[in-house]
């Protein structure tokens, strides 16, 4: 039973630890953040057990006493090195969103691994062989010496990179733990100082920003986020809503045509797009926003109703019957109480077009 009840035992701690503490401790750990690291832990020792083994090796065979801390230390400041200046360096050098990079980062490391598993594949090549585990007298003896002339510079700026390093390691930490307590939006506000350029973060403040009233600092997140991640529907319906709300109708007009031009829209961006059309007297495009929905949802019964007035009030009397027949069938089907207006006003528009 050890190989399931381990296989059992690690699936736990990969994928339901997180929400086991979220339940029972009230704390928000990133699912995606916890597995995703968990697996690349697990699978970096199982890499670690087998170079462990070869390190300890080569030391025995040089006289020199292997220590367990040392390489358990430079194998994790290099972990460090590999994941976390990268991210931040490609998010601030060419602002692009935080997240973006730490995935778009990801990637160039596991293209470097699958070339370097190739080459350690190829080893069963001898002329490959030969070529990668060369051991030449004089080459070991030439890297010998530099390291003996080199070994006091290089050791100092190896500790100041370690420490600078480890300092932004820390401010990486404090960012993401002050990121996720959402009750503070003034936590949030210093994480996003630290790194404005993160469109989930900028989301989750903007979220923060709406519950607390503050509009100018919603708005100006929920941009933010949506500059940094076109498709962050979220951030793009929560800035068109905003300005719907005050009034602004022109600006969310041309924030929906640039909306639109970079991302596929959901059903709220299609319905609210074609009500502020069909407001602003542009008849063809709100038709078509509402065509849009109802070919996503065909039983969206507003939709229905909104296209059938815009038909009507355009002259197209017999799209617009059918439209209001459809609207009718689909609120017949779930009666409220009391009587629904918009059914009755449908039934009777029916009457007057169809006496036409």
């Amino acid at each position: 039973m050890a190989a399931p009840v381990t296989l059992y035992a690690t699936q736990f701690l990969w994928f339901l630890l997180p929400t086991a503490v979220e339940l029972f401790r009230g704390s928000r750990v990133s699912q995606a953040a916890y597995t995703v690291s968990a697996i690349a832990f697990m699978h970096c020792a199982q890499y670690l057990w087998i170079t462990t083994y070869y390190a300890r090796r080569e030391i025995n065979t040089e006289r020199r006493r292997w220590r367990w801390q040392t390489y358990c230390g430079i194998v994790f400041t290099g972990g460090l090195a590999l994941f976390i200046p990268g991210p931040w360096m490609a998010s601030y050098l060419f602002g692009r969103d935080f997240t973006l990079s730490v995935m778009a980062f990801g990637a160039v490391v596991n293209l470097h691994h699958f070339i370097l598993d190739g080459a350690i594949w190829k080893l069963r090549d001898p002329q490959v062989r030969s070529l990668l585990t060369s051991e030449e007298a004089p080459e070991a003896s030439g890297m010998t010496t530099v390291r003996a002339t080199g070994l006091r510079p290089w050791r100092l700026a190896a500790g100041v990179a370690v420490g600078l390093l480890l300092m932004l390691s820390g401010i990486d930490q404090i960012r993401y733990y002050v990121g996720n307590t959402q009750a503070s939006t003034t936590s949030m506000g210093i994480a996003a100082t630290l790194n404005p350029y993160d469109s989930i973060l900028q989301t989750r403040l903007g979220r923060a920003y709406r519950v607390s009233g503050d509009r100018v600092r919603m708005e100006r997140a929920f941009r933010v986020a949506a500059r940094m991640d076109p498709d962050n529907l979220e951030a793009q319906n929560g800035v068109a809503r905003l300005l719907l709300e005050t009034g602004r109708y022109q600006e969310a007009y041309l924030h929906y045509k640039d909306m639109f031009a970079n991302t596929d829209p959901d059903s709220e961006a299609l319905m609210n797009f074609g009500a502020l059309c069909k407001q602003l007297n542009r008849p063809d495009e709100a038709i078509d926003s509402f065509q849009r929905i109802l070919g996503k949802l065909p039983n969206y019964a507003p939709a229905h109703l909104l296209l059938a007035e815009t038909l009507d009030a355009g002259g197209k009397g017999t799209q617009a019957i059918a439209e209001y027949q459809r609207f009718v069938k689909l609120k017949s089907a779930a009666p409220s109480e009391p009587p629904d207006l918009e059914l009755q006003n449908a039934l009777t528009r029916v009457k007057q077009l169809e006496a036409k």
